[in-house]
């Protein structure tokens, strides 16, 4: 996994298996003594590398489900992770190059001016990102039409000058959208235990889609693809992917799947499947996306993971 501590060897530690903004719980540990165990389970709970002894914990389980392989070298040990989990895509050729992004381009005139700028100064660039809140709402997944007014001839325009556009997608839903009445009518939602029906209260009283659900997948998804991916995006930043929720009362949330508590770590994975699939129907052979969160398996759905929101600290850069 990814968890912000300076400890490469994990021997003394404790860790949560929880998703947290800066937290991407992987429960596969690599072993010194030549093996590799997964935790496959993908329940809130911890391990604990005691000294004399490895304790995997999950709150809420129906089952227990392990998987331990061996090998003479880490390579080995991960190249056999990879084939029964799932291995990655083939990176595409453009996006090995220089990545801009900002926080945040705020207007298409803005982020197309320094596009012209950086082929101007012929300076290596091969995809720009256009960040958070350029939607209406959250949970239109869509430009916002008073700052982005033609992202048609935008799109053209920088794929005439060698760059692709990369776009946030939040899985947050207001609600006071026209997607919060449908999801919710359709139960694509995530559901409370108790009190409020609200996830995150950033800029809006929001839920998250309910990424374990197919009919929430293929929606979010149809969203995307009309208002993005039919107009030339082809990369997502699938961004609070863990989902970070306002107050981590794992108890008191639902998936379609399950009660957070027993299957909460997989939301990232199922994200990343939300797009993944529906390029790959849409004939995107090579489809990787950038995603704040992972759970095993995550890269087989072409998930490339970032650390999240950190401090702006050296510290926080070892």
């Amino acid at each position: 996994g990814q968890y912000q501590q300076a400890n490469l060897d994990l021997k003394g530690c404790v860790l949560e298996l929880a998703q947290r903004n800066s937290q991407a719980s992987v429960p596969f540990m690599l072993s010194s003594l030549g093996y590799g165990f997964l935790w496959n389970n993908p329940a809130v709970g911890r391990v604990t590398f005691a000294q004399n002894v490895t304790e995997w914990e999950a709150q809420v389980s129906e089952q227990l489900d392990y998987w331990i392989t061996a090998g003479d070298t880490p390579a080995e040990i991960s190249r056999a992770y990879a084939l029964a989990t799932g291995t990655p895509p083939m990176m595409p050729d453009y996006a090995m190059g220089f990545w801009q992004c900002k926080l945040r381009y705020r207007t298409q005139e803005e982020l197309l001016e320094v596009a012209r700028e950086y082929k101007r100064r012929n300076l290596p660039i091969s995809v720009i990102v256009i960040d958070f809140f350029h939607w209406p709402n959250q949970g239109d997944w869509m430009f916002d039409a008073r700052d982005w007014p033609d992202p048609d001839a935008m799109i053209a325009e920088l794929k005439s000058l060698g760059i692709e556009l990369m776009v946030s997608v939040w899985p947050t839903v207001d609600n006071r959208t026209e997607s919060y009445r449908e999801m919710r009518e359709n139960g694509w939602l995530v559901q409370t235990e108790r009190g409020l029906p609200i996830n995150m209260d950033f800029l809006g009283n929001t839920t998250y889609f309910d990424a374990t659900h197919p009919g929430a997948r293929d929606y979010v998804w149809g969203k995307a693809k009309r208002n993005y991916y039919d107009k030339g995006v082809k990369l997502f930043w699938l961004d609070e992917a863990e989902p970070e929720f306002s107050v981590y009362d794992y108890d008191n949330y639902r998936y379609h799947a399950g009660p957070v508590l027993e299957v909460g770590n997989i939301y990232p994975r199922m994200y990343a499947k939300t797009f993944f699939d529906g390029m790959k129907a849409d004939g995107e052979d090579q489809v990787i996306n950038l995603l704040r969160c992972a759970w095993a398996g995550s890269q087989k759905f072409g998930a490339l993971v970032w650390s999240g929101a950190r401090p702006a600290a050296l510290s926080s850069r070892r």
